[in-house]
């Protein structure tokens, strides 16, 4: 498989539960370190981790399992690695994290009202530690860092190969749906009111007698917002045109000749069924996009996993003791 090799380099990870992430950011704090320090042991104190079980636990209406600590855990560890390595690479030198950072130093000023230029906002913003506890400054640089790592797989198109050896795998997620192509006759309700239901068993009638073709017999329907003559068409293209009780009645139908009347919100119609067409996988010229996207995606995931992984280790991440803050 396309993703074996990349596979064999990451860690088994933890269950991660998607509600975590926001809370994480909202909540945890860490002990500062200088973001280039590589090495260098930092410390998420006891308490804070604490006070994301906590806030997790008022959510959910019930005190966290075991794995669900520790899943909120590898969250906090993961992202603290993706902040700090975002500060190593300059990404808090962006215009959108100085603009953040200037309006948090302003609001916090004692003076806010004092003339400062934003540059020297900034730098007092970082001074106070504000850009370790403001949870928007976080989200912007863990969101940055994410982004540039998983950039470096996504630029990468997969060959045709592996493309094919992927749609052959995930069959599911390529089908191309079945379809039927139908002409219909409709006797429209607005027009006829009560009578349309007769009519339509008249028109059957004649369908059936005079041997009307089915383009014969598109002629003879009333003037309605869908074209008499469809192409193949999906159940629920049929659907949005006609109704699902209409759909529903139409796959009893057999092909080759005039049935009917069958109601819908238009009216009342006479359907010739020329095929059914079945569910079938796509071919790789078909999904082409998405079989690409989806390789491409699931191999950033990785690379993604792989680099935190290492991040964490080079600024040797840990859980710290318990303090009072």
């Amino acid at each position: 498989m396309v993703f074996a090799a990349i596979k064999a380099l990451i860690r088994s990870p933890a269950v991660h539960f998607a509600l975590l992430g926001w809370i994480v950011f909202a909540v945890v704090g860490v002990d500062p370190v200088a973001p280039s320090a590589a090495g260098i042991r930092s410390a998420i104190s006891l308490r804070r981790v604490e006070l994301v079980y906590e806030q997790i636990a008022r959510e959910r209406g019930r005190p966290l399992t075991a794995e669900e600590e520790l899943a909120a855990i590898e969250i906090i560890l993961d992202r603290e690695a993706l902040f700090l390595y975002s500060r190593e690479i300059g990404l808090d030198r962006e215009p959108v994290v100085q603009r953040r950072l200037s309006q948090i130093a302003t609001f916090v000023a004692e003076n806010p009202e004092e003339t400062m230029t934003e540059s020297t906002r900034v730098s007092e913003a970082v001074e106070l530690g504000l850009i370790e506890s403001d949870s928007i400054t976080r989200r912007i640089l863990v969101d940055g860092a994410r982004r540039l790592i998983r950039a470096t797989a996504l630029v990468r198109a997969p060959n045709e190969e592996s493309m094919q050896r992927y749609l052959s795998e995930n069959p599911d997620d390529y089908q191309v749906p079945a379809r039927t192509r139908i002409t219909h006759v409709a006797l429209n309700r607005n027009l006829r009111g009560e009578e349309t239901w007769g009519a339509a068993d008249e028109m059957l009638e004649r369908l059936v007698a005079e041997s009307l073709s089915a383009e014969e017999g598109a002629a003879l329907g009333d003037e309605t917002v869908v074209e008499a003559i469809l192409p193949a068409m999906t159940d629920r293209a049929l659907e949005r045109r006609f109704g699902p009780s209409f759909v529903r009645t139409l796959a009893g139908l057999p092909a080759g000749s005039w049935q009917g009347p069958i109601r819908s919100p238009l009216g009342d119609h006479l359907v010739f069924v020329h095929e059914r067409i079945p569910q079938r996988l796509g071919r790789l010229e078909e999904v082409r996009e998405r079989v690409s996207s989806a390789i491409r995606n699931q191999v950033a995931d990785l690379v993604l996993e792989a680099r935190v992984a290492e991040l964490r280790g080079q600024y040797d991440l840990r859980i710290g003791e318990r303090d009072e803050s």
